[in-house]
């Protein structure tokens, strides 16, 4: 990274970001979003680590997800549970 403050952003409409979370939901998975500068664009990092307390508790990508897509009402949730 070329600055310490360097964040980054995905589009969590995309179709190809929705199809691989539609798959992970099909396994009972629910997956999270992070960004990642040092990777290369067209880069998608999938992290595979420990269960989670409980599996049926929606993600920050989820809620946004369901969002974007019309099944949420309200404000644009937070990433935050």
């Amino acid at each position: 990274m070329s600055h310490w403050n360097a964040g980054g952003y995905f589009p969590i409409n995309e179709p190809h970001v929705l199809a691989v979370q539609s798959a992970f939901q099909g396994l009972h998975i629910k997956i999270e979003s992070g960004t990642t500068p040092d990777l290369q664009e067209n880069v998608m990092m999938i992290y595979i680590g420990p269960e989670k307390e409980n599996e049926a508790e929606p993600t920050g990508l989820t809620r946004s997800t369901e969002w974007v897509n019309g099944k949420r009402k309200g404000p644009f949730p937070t990433q935050q549970p």
